[in-house]
């Protein structure tokens, strides 16, 4: 082999490994692996933000539901748009279903967002972490488990720094 053509190959082994798409840590991984058959795409509507095709689980599409797409801190548009009753397992069948439907496609979008090796698209995850937190919060309250409502509620906190107090302390204040 030359050198030239060893230089290239090293040159083409260095940037396709910058270009590929980050390796999702186990537990995305699986996750990502456990929404095969419940995340569908509509390739004419794309976020946004992202520029990704609209998720789809159920009869919710991420694209009614996108926090990128709000200008309202994210957790102050979380407790608005995915409220329960005030004890969260008592919630109606089509809440359960609707918090269910949400959360897939919250999910769907972070790992998308971990693929991307788009800076900007990147820039969007703590803002869809934190509404998957509330989401995954939602889900422990209307299963009643108070270690993973306690677990969740503070990932929700740790990941929002920036929520006013006020936002803060309505999370608190659902048990």
């Amino acid at each position: 082999m030359s050198r030239i053509s060893f230089v290239l190959l090293v040159l083409a082994l260095v940037f396709s490994s910058v270009i590929a798409a980050p390796v999702l840590p186990a537990e995305v991984q699986a996750v990502k692996d456990s929404l095969v058959g419940k995340i569908t795409r509509n390739n004419a509507v794309k976020l946004p933000v992202t520029g990704f095709a609209d998720f789809i689980s159920g009869a919710v599409h991420f694209s009614t539901i996108d926090v990128n797409a709000q200008s309202e801190d994210p957790l102050v548009f979380a407790l608005k748009k995915f409220a329960t009753a005030a004890v969260a397992s008592s919630s109606s069948a089509a809440t359960k279903t609707f918090l269910s439907d949400s959360l897939n496609v919250y999910l769907a979008d972070e790992i998308a967002i971990r693929e991307s090796t788009n800076a900007k698209v990147q820039a969007n995850l703590n803002k869809i972490k934190i509404v998957k937190f509330f989401l995954q919060f939602q889900q422990a309250r209307i299963a009643n488990n108070a270690a993973e409502i306690t677990h969740q509620r503070a990932k929700v906190v740790k990941n929002s720094p920036k929520s006013p107090a006020s936002a803060i302390t309505a999370l608190n204040a659902l048990k």
